[in-house]
């Protein structure tokens, strides 16, 4: 790894854990051949420190954060730490004196400005980011060379104002793998959309009227993809095109190979599930959705094996045996 290299992967580390990561910002390091406090003790001044290199302030804004269950008017609410501090003001932090109140609230309030500061420092890393990568992209295809392969993507990071850096696809090797095997399913459901049309009945013998679902499942995983791998409608077209022009046979050949590519082994003439099928699938998990969010099914029983009369009575309205 050159020296450029190591730069550029301590700039990438800044930008996903935060300024202080792996070392000091340069503000607060002591320079070289002088003392770190000729003057004796020096008086308080507010450090300028990132959030990670504060502990306690992390924890403070992690409370601040933290979901509270309260009862307010006989109905059981959700607030955060520093909602329920901020409402029941003449509670000492849930429940103490108005001093510690106080203290708590100035505590939030220091999480806040130093979690601020921390989001701007990153942002300003994440820009600096951009343009170097940006610029090594151009470089490349200046020179005529395949774009370097970089991990974030320049295109694929956001400087946020309220969270920080957002990272809309992949930030190392593993996610740059499962990228891949997502263009390689897109692809193959195209794939099976053309052979599906192609198709009357399955290898069962079963009529097969209904719409295959593959086109949909495609449009639902282009979702999951960065923005700038995203196909636009006249690709779409043009893909659709390209395999319905496709014989049959050559379908069927191609299609026993790409799903074995994408790990998802099919036998040869496989046909994608009905659309009402999957679509009442998703209609399902929507409805499981809401009752878990309502807390009338507990999903974690469910998860364990455990069926209480609330699950029950769910998957019988559902028609889930």
């Amino acid at each position: 790894m050159s020296v450029e290299d190591g730069n550029n992967e301590g700039l990438k580390k800044q930008i996903l854990f935060g300024a202080g990561y792996g070392k000091p910002p340069k503000a607060t390091r002591f320079e070289k051949g002088r003392s770190g406090n000729p003057g004796g003790r020096p008086r308080k001044a507010a450090p300028d420190l990132s959030m990670a290199e504060q502990p306690m302030l992390r924890a403070a804004l992690k409370a601040a954060n933290k979901k509270i269950s309260l009862i307010d008017g006989g109905k059981a609410i959700e607030l955060s730490g520093r909602e329920a501090v901020t409402q029941r003001m003449m509670v000492d932090a849930l429940k103490g004196n108005a001093r510690a109140q106080g203290l708590v609230s100035d505590l939030f309030a220091r999480a806040d400005e130093a979690n601020a500061r921390d989001i701007r420092d990153r942002n300003e890393l994440c820009e600096l980011w951009k343009a170097i990568k940006t610029a090594e992209i151009e470089d490349a295809k200046l020179r005529g060379e395949p774009a370097p392969t970089i991990l974030p993507h320049p295109d694929d990071v956001v400087a946020d104002a309220a969270t920080g850096p957002r990272f809309l696809g992949p930030v190392d090797k593993d996610e740059q793998r499962e990228l891949e095997r997502t263009l390689q399913m897109r692809e193959t459901l195209i794939m099976q959309d053309a052979l599906d049309h192609k198709s009357t009945s399955r290898p069962d013998g079963r009529q097969f009227t209904d719409p295959g679902a593959a086109m949909v499942m495609a449009m639902l995983l282009e979702k999951s993809i960065p923005p700038r791998l995203r196909l636009t409608d006249i690709d779409w077209i043009h893909r659709q095109f390209k395999y319905e022009a496709f014989s049959k046979r050559t379908l069927l050949k191609l299609l026993f190979t790409a799903w074995r590519q994408v790990g998802r082994p099919r036998p040869r003439g496989y046909l994608s599930l009905d659309l009402r099928v999957v679509k009442k699938w998703f209609e399902d998990f929507g409805a499981m959705y809401q009752e878990v969010q309502a807390r009338n099914v507990d999903v974690d029983a469910i998860a364990r094996g455990e069926f209480d009369d609330a699950a029950l009575d769910f998957m019988q309205r559902r028609g889930l045996h």
